[in-house]
């Protein structure tokens, strides 16, 4: 046990001082967002190629020169935390690593580890990479959450999709990081994905539920979501309408999204004279693309005029990774060849 808990504390300490060179915290704080951990594999001067392979989710490789692969057949949660792992390898100086499908199944922080003390680390400096505490934190703050509003597998589900890793890998990093307890984390743990997003767009029937559901608030004004084709919004917004206020939401027709429903709901369950609405609007993702939507609040027969409030989000709709070299590498390469 003791090799397990420096392999542990190896890696979460060596992913601390990868995001003090990168000065991840500071510019988290300033934009917000998921940690960029390929733009990372770029900063420390490692090659990133992005491929489909068979049996494989990713590998470091030391000979002739390091660098990473990454299998492009998986969900971007999974090719993320792959990376991350990677990247661990290559932080901790350890030998070339091929990195089978068990990578996605296992973890040092659920208590039965029995594997090799590089992966160990590796899966540790992954973790504490892509959710360390003040990201974490950061989170809970913008969106109210609490230690007990953490342990609701919809929020949990929330904030995985907000850093970018697997809902189960993001069960554990909470009880790495103590925000919920062993029992907590099980129950969650349990709790299946399918399950959480019905809850959360019970009027939505897809031909399946191989998708994401985005539910975006106030607190989100600005995000930047990486999502999928299919991939839901359920975006809700105090609306003003006691005092003439309506969202225009005419923006969601121009981008690469369909509007499903747009209903409002009661906010006070008595509503009164000049009382506001919950404008709820639900929005599928209905093809790859890039972009950025903007609503306003404003009275509609006042034209032109300053909107009371308004609401932006940008998106990136992707099918799969596109095989070859990681971008910013493969332009800078063309530059350097011109």
């Amino acid at each position: 046990m003791a090799d397990v808990r420096q392999a542990i504390l190896s890696g979460a300490h060596e992913a601390a001082r990868a995001h003090e060179e990168l000065r991840s915290r500071e510019k988290w704080e300033r934009d917000g967002g998921r940690i960029d951990v390929f733009g990372a594999i770029d900063h420390f001067n490692l090659p990133l190629m992005f491929k489909p392979m068979e049996g494989l989710l990713g590998a470091y490789l030391v000979r002739p020169a390091p660098g990473v692969l990454i299998n492009t057949r998986r969900p971007l949660s999974v090719r993320r935390y792959t990376a991350a792992h990677e990247l661990g390898h290559h932080r901790l100086d350890h030998e070339p690593s091929l990195d089978s499908e068990d990578l996605i199944g296992r973890t040092p922080f659920a208590g039965r580890v029995g594997y090799e003390p590089n992966e160990i680390a590796a899966d540790s400096f992954a973790s504490a990479f892509l959710l360390p505490l003040w990201l974490v934190k950061g989170q809970m703050r913008r969106h109210g959450w609490g230690p007990r509003d953490m342990q609701e597998p919809a929020n949990v589900y929330q904030l995985a999709l907000r850093a970018g890793v697997s809902f189960e890998a993001t069960c554990y990093a909470l009880k790495h990081h103590r925000v919920i307890n062993l029992s907590t984390c099980a129950r969650i743990v349990a709790a299946k994905p399918k399950d959480i997003k019905k809850s959360l767009v019970p009027d939505h029937n897809p031909q399946n539920w191989r998708l994401d559901v985005w539910c975006l608030r106030a607190a989100d004004e600005g995000i930047f979501v990486e999502g999928a084709p299919n991939d839901i919004l359920d975006i809700s917004l105090v609306e003003h309408s006691g005092g003439g206020y309506l969202w225009d939401v005419g923006g969601i027709d121009q981008s690469d999204f369909e509007l499903v429903s747009d209903r409002r709901e009661r906010v006070d369950p008595e509503p009164t004279v000049g009382s506001h609405v919950m404008r709820r609007i639900t929005a599928r993702a209905k093809a790859p693309g890039f972009g950025s939507v903007r609503f306003v609040e404003r009275r509609p027969w006042e034209g032109t005029a300053e909107p009371l409030s308004s609401y932006q989000f940008s998106y990136d709709i992707s099918e799969t990774a596109q095989p070859g070299l990681l971008k910013t590498q493969l332009d800078r390469m063309i530059r350097g060849a011109g």
